[in-house]
């Protein structure tokens, strides 16, 4: 009866008949934005509010006051862990991106051979947690137990310490060199050729055209991957905490001194710790601004005609060997020897840098997994770890999903509120981008231990808000584009047969963008797996995860064991986007 009362009346009075009202629409999108609101602006609203407090959050009264700023400002220590996070952002931009772009040029500019093989490995170290990699280093460049160490010292009398700004640099930068890889690869495919061809016509060699018109090309992106590698490194937790802290002397950085402040200070220094934190936000939300300018332009900023791109490889001669081993040697660095040393010292009865079939001290065997697996913690922390990453991964797409829809279709309204007003919502979503995990878990905690929250501290339900909240970003980023692709026409369609917003996104929209859909989860669930910075400051007992376990272990220096559990995890990651990939045929990093 609907499509003949279509064809008698008219789509245009038809339309307007059956389109359901405004207040369905209107009352989803005030629910989300008030859903937003809470989970993204209040804590971040309850850190700044708490830094000009005179009180902490257990105490009732106080005033504003600037005391916190004023007493952490003057403070020389805190100019000196300045120095420390910058040393530590600026070393890990250059060492990540001088492998990433120089992987990106190689693998696509290049005629180096098992250029395949080194795609699909480079982006490895991107999905293994960057704190597994610094206990996998602790294993290979311990001052006590390092394998390397010991080989030094027999062949040359001296030894190297991870624990250091070197060895935070190294670690870092390895693990976020996939993510330049990632973000220039395309660049590096997608200009013509035959500007390249110019400059070898008039003479130049490889490097030569490299530095003068290939690198100038890419320059918008490569731009685009320092700042964002420099904003990451100004906010990092996990690999300072593993190799900063127990350094001669410490090396603290401003995410390090937060979590101090709170975890192990007595009482915790709320003050500090906010001033600190808000000072950390308006670098890293500077830096990911200006990242975000960078990426418009290159946007912008075009080098292919309407002829079609042209890809040709330099023909490198010898040196594609050089090259392949110089490729070869990253591979082995990031990934086959320190989880290659994890695995080896996971199945020694003990270990002290031999290997168990070198020496006769050490044997083989699985008594570590053993342990590992009869712990109640670990238990514990791998239900709520894997509890939390499929739960929030499918809430965090659900909520990103929901909200692109709003931001990029207005969601049928036709009142014109959401169009006027999606801005704040696609502003909400991206605000966490700039948020260090530590600083917006600051602001969870400030949040929680203030307003009612009805049992919601140290509770799993917490962490899980929390880990949704903080990777907004991320999943917006994969639903954006997705929904952006939609034809209106299928959605009008839909309206038409009298269906709600909610039905439209259950049976149009999520139908369509599920491979998307399906990425965004998998990026989600391995982002939340391996969650420290959030996860540190507000974990109980019985909500537990296995980054912080891991964190605990190598606090208390348990290394047998925590070798057993860093393979394990390793595992765990490699075999559910392994799994993911053959059932769904979507990859992370595709």
């Amino acid at each position: 009866m609907r499509i003949v009362e279509v064809l008698r009346r008219g789509v245009p009075e038809t339309v307007e008949r059956l389109r359901p009202g405004p207040r369905p629409i209107l009352v989803v999108y005030l629910a989300l934005l008030v859903v937003l609101l809470t989970l993204v602006v209040a804590p971040l609203a309850f850190l700044l509010g708490g830094s000009l407090w005179s009180t902490d959050p257990f105490t009732a009264g106080g005033q504003f006051t600037l005391a916190n700023y004023v007493s952490t400002y003057l403070d020389p220590r805190t100019y000196e862990l300045l120095g420390n996070t910058l040393i530590v952002a600026t070393g890990t931009t250059l060492w990540a991106n001088v492998v990433g772009v120089g992987m990106a040029w190689v693998i696509v500019r290049t005629d180096t051979p098992f250029r395949g093989f080194l795609e699909s490995a480079v982006v490895v170290p991107y999905v293994l947690p960057s704190y597994l990699l610094a206990i996998a280093y602790i294993f290979v460049f311990g001052p006590e137990i390092g394998l390397f160490n010991r080989v030094l010292d027999a062949l040359f009398g001296v030894t190297l310490s991870i624990y250091s700004f070197w060895g935070i640099v190294f670690v870092k930068g390895i693990s976020y060199a996939p993510l330049c890889f990632l973000m220039t690869r395309a660049s590096f495919a997608n200009f013509d050729s035959a500007l390249e061809d110019a400059a070898r016509v008039g003479g130049a060699g490889v490097l030569t055209t490299l530095r003068t018109v290939t690198l100038p090309m890419v320059a918008p992106t490569v731009t685009a991957s320092l700042l964002l590698i420099f904003t990451k490194g100004l906010e990092t937790f996990s690999v300072p905490a593993i190799l900063g802290l127990p350094a001669s002397p410490p090396i603290y950085v401003f995410s390090t001194r937060i979590w101090r402040a709170l975890s192990l200070q007595t009482p915790p220094n709320y003050g500090l710790a906010t001033a600190l934190a808000t000072a950390l936000v308006v670098l890293a939300g500077t830096g990911l601004l200006v990242q975000r300018r960078a990426t418009g332009v290159q946007e912008r900023f075009s080098t292919v005609g309407g002829h079609g791109v042209r890809l040709r490889r330099f023909e490198i001669g010898g040196w594609r060997w050089v090259v392949l081993l110089a490729a070869a040697a990253f591979l082995f660095a990031g990934i086959v020897l320190p989880f290659g040393v994890l695995l080896v010292a996971s199945v020694s009865s003990v270990w002290f840098g031999e290997l168990f079939f070198r020496s006769e001290s050490v044997s083989l065997t699985l008594e570590h997994y053993r342990t590992l697996f009869g712990m109640a913690d670990f238990l514990t922390a791998a239900t709520n770890s894997l509890l939390l990453a499929t739960v929030g991964a499918f809430a965090g797409m659900l909520l990103a999903t929901l909200s692109s829809h709003f931001v990029v279709k207005g969601g049928g309204d036709r009142s014109g509120l959401v169009a006027r007003t999606s801005a704040v919502v696609d502003y909400v979503t991206y605000v966490p981008a700039a948020v260090p995990g530590i600083v917006f878990a600051t602001g969870v905690l400030w949040f929680v231990l203030t307003v009612p929250t009805f049992g919601l501290y140290g509770s799993l339900w917490l962490l899980g808000l929390a880990y949704v909240a903080h990777h907004l970003p991320i999943a917006t980023r994969t639903t954006h584009g997705a929904i952006a692709q939609l034809d209106d026409e299928l959605e009008e369609q839909a309206r038409i047969e009298g269906a709600g917003p909610l039905r439209v996104i259950r049976d149009i929209v999520l139908p369509l963008v599920d491979r998307h859909f399906v990425a965004g989860f998998l990026l989600l669930f391995v982002s939340m797996l391996r969650e420290l910075s959030i996860s540190i400051l507000l974990y109980s007992r019985e909500s537990l995860v296995l980054p912080v376990l891991i964190f605990n272990m190598k606090l208390v220096g348990e290394y047998e064991t925590l070798a057993a559990l860093g393979v394990v995890m390793t595992v765990l990651v490699v075999a559910v986007l392994a799994v993911a990939r053959h059932w769904t045929d979507v990859s992370l990093v595709e």
